[in-house]
């Protein structure tokens, strides 16, 4: 039997089922040191994971809950729309690079398991997008960013119901996340 697949990014940790097939993706040496350098600007969608029935799942993770080492600079300011827009865009980019990078990796990536892996990922019979992303409570609306979000990837018939989730709204999502971060002894 197979073993769940757990990946840590920003301070939270993601856990696939048994069967799933999950990356890191904008880990990948391949993205970093062969697809990259390619041109000024490509980015990249953090974890790519594929379920048991071929569903190939692009998660983006913003995490905007408050931390002790946060500057002014941090911040966000979701109470205007454009910045709705702004995310939703550079969701949009970063889905564009990872869609793009996938095929040269089959092809070209020095590393197997990443070239593997990308093969496999093309297989997909079905694509889903999901968002990730962690406010302080009541910061936000989501509904004004799943708005912004299907509106664009609609156009791009890429997927036409886009999730935005978070670990206390997970909605019908298989993978399990919490919190990662460590306490002070």
């Amino acid at each position: 039997m197979s073993e769940t697949t757990t990946i840590i990014e920003n301070r939270l940790s993601f856990e696939f089922p048994a069967g799933w097939h999950a990356t890191k993706f904008d880990d990948w040496a391949f993205y970093r040191s062969q697809f990259l350098p390619l041109h000024n600007g490509i980015s990249a969608l953090d974890i790519l994971a594929m379920d048991t029935e071929k569903t190939l799942w692009f998660i983006e993770i913003k995490d905007y809950r408050p931390h002790p080492k946060a500057s002014a600079k941090d911040l966000h300011d979701f109470s205007d729309e454009q910045e709705f827009i702004k995310l939703a865009d550079k969701v949009i980019l970063k889905l564009l690079g990872t869609l793009a990078s996938l095929l040269p990796a089959k092809t070209n990536a020095n590393n197997p398991k990443e070239q593997a892996f990308a093969e496999y990922f093309l297989s997909a019979k079905k694509l889903c997008v999901v968002l990730h992303v962690e406010f302080e409570m009541g910061a936000v609306n989501p509904a004004n960013l799943y708005s912004k979000l299907r509106k664009r990837l609609r156009k791009g018939a890429i997927d036409a119901s886009p999730r935005i989730i978070s670990m206390n709204d997970m909605q019908d999502i298989a993978w399990k996340v919490s919190s990662s971060e460590v306490s002070p002894i």
